[in-house]
């Protein structure tokens, strides 16, 4: 029998565990809505900064078209300044021969009318090229203005995601932050569960029922002759192995974490009975098979339990769902296999092995 005292200190020392357990549980979830907040503001933030580069790139393509325009305005409007100038010249010098020929002929000469028409003809062609070239000033002027306020625009988006940008990053910089703390926690706490576990067994070896099992009949093969045949729970990639580690703390798995989608059934790999089906804090909703001869095989994270302690289980019957209870993070299912107490790698027992 267990001293009335070791029970009175594991009792005084589980209590004292299952408060820190709680006021980790508690900073790790108060991290973890911080983390979810700002996640959802900083994917916000990620859409409008992409709206925000598309725009910034429309404008400055824009602005470019808007500049290659006014180059292409700005050379008309050098060409007819040149046809203008050449005109004046050319108007010039035929006006100072008519009144060459003028003085030399006089009035009557028969030149004179070509002349005056010549002219004539000259000055209408000017007054076009002065018209043509005032409206290129206008246009010019008017575009002027509105690259001038499209640059203005571009400036202001480029502050804008400039200063997106930065929240951004700062953003990301609290998110990193918030999960290393989580994870620092998340490894005080494994260590923290696999502590209130062992205190859980010696509380436990206080007074464990003993359930009968039935023989295996003598066309079934024994537990340990299918060593390397055990068919794995639940179809899945491995994700985390047999002795990895857990996090970033210096625990390691005992069992294989297996992914699954949501509701996957999970089946019994061998025929025992029920010895535990319920919640653990760490595995979620867990369910243990007892396969006789010192051999369990262990269920957990699970969405749903289909059995209860006492019932018995055949190879292959449907015992549970696969979820993500016990903040497993995502959908699966661990699972693990024990003799006399000590975990043993599912990789050697079960069939071909997972990736």
């Amino acid at each position: 029998m267990v001293s009335p005292v070791v029970w009175a200190d594991s009792n005084t020392e589980l209590i004292q565990l299952n408060q820190q357990i709680h006021q980790l549980r508690d900073a790790i979830q108060q991290a973890e809505d911080q983390q979810n907040h700002i996640s959802r503001v900083f994917k916000s933030n990620t859409t409008t900064l992409q709206k925000s580069e598309q725009r910034l790139t429309e404008l400055r393509q824009y602005l470019a078209k808007q500049e290659a325009a006014f180059s292409i305005l700005e050379q008309e409007r050098n060409h007819q300044q040149e046809r203008l100038a050449q005109q004046h010249v050319l108007l010039v010098e035929q006006l100072r021969a008519a009144y060459g020929v003028l003085r030399e002929k006089g009035a009557n000469t028969r030149w004179l009318p070509y002349t005056l028409a010549l002219s004539q003809a000259r000055f209408t062609y000017i007054h076009q090229v002065a018209h043509t070239l005032g409206q290129l000033n206008v246009k010019q002027q008017k575009m002027a203005k509105a690259q001038g306020a499209l640059q203005n625009t571009v400036t202001k988006q480029q502050q804008a995601h400039a200063k997106l940008a930065t929240i951004s990053q700062n953003q990301q910089t609290v998110l990193n932050q918030l999960s290393s703390q989580i994870e620092s926690k998340n490894a005080q706490l494994h260590k923290l569960l696999a502590d209130k576990q062992a205190l859980d067994q010696l509380v436990s070896s206080l007074n464990v029922p003993h359930i009968e099992t039935a023989p295996a009949s003598a066309a079934e093969a024994s537990f340990v002759t299918l060593k390397g045949k055990l068919p794995w729970p639940t179809a899945g990639n491995i994700f985390a192995r047999f002795g990895s580690r857990i996090g970033q703390s210096q625990l390691r798995y005992t069992g294989v974490l297996i992914g699954a989608l949501p509701k996957q059934p999970v089946q019994a790999v061998y025929a025992g009975h029920v010895v535990f089906a319920s919640w653990l804090q760490g595995l979620g909703l867990l369910l243990i098979i007892d396969h006789d001869n010192g051999y369990m095989t262990l269920y957990g994270h699970n969405q749903l339990l289909y059995k209860k302690v006492g019932d018995s289980i055949k190879a292959g019957d449907w015992i549970a769902a696969a979820g993500s209870s016990g903040g497993l993070g995502r959908d699966g299912l661990y699972f693990e296999i024990r003799h006399n107490g000590q975990p043993v790698d599912p990789e050697i027992w079960c069939t071909t092995k997972k990736g």
